[in-house]
């Protein structure tokens, strides 16, 4: 099975659509690239102080507490 994505009305394209799979295994693929993309950015932001932590999330202004975190955001096994 093959899904289509496009970001402008077929009136309107230009060129043909991307095609992306949409098996199980390509959904994964895909959502680990965008969650790798997603805690890199985050990872940036943080770096350059452009992120804010109030209240109960006021532990995580500190670079260690951050940085496990994500580690721990990111783990695979967590369920989703």
């Amino acid at each position: 099975m093959v899904g289509v994505i496009s970001l402008r009305p077929a009136e309107e394209s230009v060129g043909k659509p991307v095609h992306f799979p949409t098996s199980a295994r390509a959904k994964d693929i895909l959502a680990t690239v965008f969650r790798g993309k997603f805690y890199d950015g985050l990872k940036s932001l943080f770096r350059r102080r452009q992120l804010a932590f109030r209240g109960s999330l006021a532990w995580l202004a500190e670079a260690r507490a951050f940085a496990r975190f994500l580690a721990r955001a990111a783990s695979p096994h967590l369920d989703r």
